[in-house]
Formats: C-alpha cells, sequence, structure tokens
C-alpha cells in the first residue's frame, strides 16, 4: 500500500475509468479492496464499509441505516456492554475467513441522521477498540481522514482521474457449503463500479454525489447485480491513473487516488439499478472529521478524570 511508483517519468492519463484495461482494473480492485470490509452482523451481512481513521482514533465509515437499520429491529447493531452481538470484518485475501469483535467493544459515532431514505444525511462511523485496530491495520488501509484534507477535496473537484465505488452486494453472498452453522456467511465477494458523477447538491452542511451505475459499465467476470443492496456504506473514490511517458504503460497512482464518499441509496428505473446516492468528500472530510475529532476530545478528558 506504501510502495513508491518506480517509474521515474510521468504524467496523469486521461483515460477514463470505463476505459481502463483488465490488468489495471485488477490494481484498482485490489487497492480499494485493502481499504474495505463488508459488515457481517452475526454471521449475516448487513452492508459495507470502508476503514479510516482520525488521528488515533481508528473506525469503519459507513452509512446510518446500516447501523440502525429501520426496517428491522433484530438488525440494529447493539453497543451495549451486554451485547451478545458479534460484527464480522473480511480482513485477509480469504474471503471465506472472517475477523470478527464482540458488539460491546465498539462505538459508534453518528455523523449524519437520515430525514429520508434519497435525501439524507446517512452516515455512521464504527469506533474499533486500538488493540483490534492495530491487528487490522496490519493486514488493511486505514484512510487517515485527519491529513491533507484541502488537498483531497481537490483532487475530487479536479477533473483528472476518474470514479469508482465498491462494496458487496448481498445478491452474491453463499453460505459455507461445509458449515453446520446456517447463520454463518462465509462468500461475499466484493464489486467495483467503474463509472461517472451525474450530479453534486449541498444541503444542510452535507454534500452529495450521484453515482451512475450503468450495466455496461461494470468491471469483471461477475454478472451485473440485479440489486446494489448490501454496498450502502461502501466507498466511492476518485482514482488517479498514472502514465509510463517512454512505455505508454498504466499503473494506479497510489498517492493521487482518494476516498471522496459513501454509498447509501440506489435509485431504480424500469425495476433496474440506476445510479447509487452518495455522500461526498466534503461529508467526509468536513463532517466525519469534525465529529470524530469531537469524540477524540471527549475521550481524551475522559480518560484524564
Amino acid at each position: 500500500m506504501n510502495g513508491e511508483m518506480k517509474y521515474k517519468t510521468v504524467s496523469y492519463s486521461k483515460i477514463s475509468t470505463l476505459d481502463l484495461p483488465r490488468e489495471i482494473c485488477l490494481q484498482v480492485d485490489q487497492f480499494l479492496l485493502n481499504s474495505s470490509t463488508p459488515l457481517i452482523l452475526d454471521g449475516t451481512l448487513a452492508g459495507s464499509g470502508t476503514f479510516i481513521k482520525c488521528g488515533n482514533v481508528y473506525g469503519i465509515l459507513t452509512a446510518h441505516h446500516v447501523v440502525h437499520n429501520p426496517k428491522n429491529a433484530s438488525r440494529i447493531f447493539d453497543f451495549s456492554l451486554d451485547s451478545e452481538q458479534q460484527l464480522g470484518l473480511i480482513i485477509t485475501e480469504k474471503r471465506s475467513h472472517s475477523f470478527t469483535i464482540p458488539m460491546s467493544m465498539l462505538t459508534c459515532v453518528d455523523v449524519g441522521i437520515p430525514k429520508t431514505a434519497r435525501g439524507g444525511p446517512d452516515l455512521s462511523v464504527i469506533v474499533l477498540p486500538e488493540i483490534r485496530a492495530r491487528s487490522i491495520e496490519d493486514r488493511k488501509f486505514f484512510t487517515d481522514i485527519s491529513v491533507k484534507r484541502q488537498k483531497r477535496m481537490k483532487t475530487c473537484r479536479s477533473r483528472r482521474g476518474g470514479w469508482c465505488a465498491t462494496g458487496f452486494p448481498q445478491c452474491y453472498t453463499g453460505p459455507n457449503e461445509s458449515s453446520t452453522n446456517e447463520k454463518r456467511v462465509t462468500y461475499i465477494p466484493s464489486v467495483t463500479l467503474y463509472s461517472h458523477l451525474t450530479r453534486r447538491l449541498k444541503n444542510n452542511g452535507f454534500d452529495f454525489v450521484h453515482f451512475n451505475v450503468k450495466h455496461a459499465q461494470m468491471k469483471g467476470n461477475v454478472p451485473p447485480p440485479s440489486s446494489y443492496r448490501g454496498m450502502s456504506g461502501g466507498g466511492v473514490w476518485k482514482v488517479c491513473i498514472l502514465r509510463d511517458v517512454k512505455s505508454s504503460a498504466y499503473s494506479i497512482d497510489v498517492k493521487g487516488t482518494v476516498l471522496a464518499g459513501v454509498a447509501y441509496c440506489e435509485v431504480l428505473s424500469h425495476a433496474k439499478p440506476k445510479r447509487l446516492i452518495c455522500h461526498g468528500w466534503e461529508s467526509v472530510y468536513k463532517n466525519v472529521y469534525r465529529e470524530l475529532t469531537k469524540y477524540r476530545t471527549r475521550k481524551k478528558i475522559a480518560s484524564s478524570l
């Protein structure tokens, strides 16, 4: 994740993410997967999330409704000290292996509480205990949203690069055939969508972007999902590509690729997915940053008492 580019002379390519060759798509997929995880509540997929940190506060950025399920009370995350729930994450290449944490060890910071399903805001952060976060950090990448915030937002506003969204659609999940635990979900593949933003707006201090998800813009060896349910909470990314001037070879620009938002709602047209409604970069680098900074301050004060 932190490796330096080998190319000495490079320039930003103008190639769209829609036109990337397959070998570069595989690089992009792996890069985004290194920052992403499904959220598995007691063995069943609840949504998607992105590993972030704000200074020494580690967490998983996701959608508010994933954590506080408004449609099913039995699927609400219980963070109380006597909670018996378990949160499963995928942190290794073996997608059949989940890393579980007792929900009682976790905390939730609500950043945006939805007023309507489409209108949002819809953002939360599941705060991880530091000892568990360190174990995850050995295998996954945490975006520190407290650094280079202005530069990252500028990158998102730039015309350079293209757009991707990643997550774990529920329609692809499957049980472990050898497992006797019927609730255990062990096959949860990720999907990376290559597309573009069709709209950006602001409302009540949050920004929102619409991400186009036409089936023709899907990449990979899986059929397009019939629904993007399960991708709620997944990350939206501004992906920049580098091109070697001499060989014209393309490679992902690790430093220039930034977390740019969070998906939380799909819009259907003729019973088919049309676009994702997502929070944008200002919601991440302003709103989420502000609330985690407040949380860090409260935690510091509490520990000093």
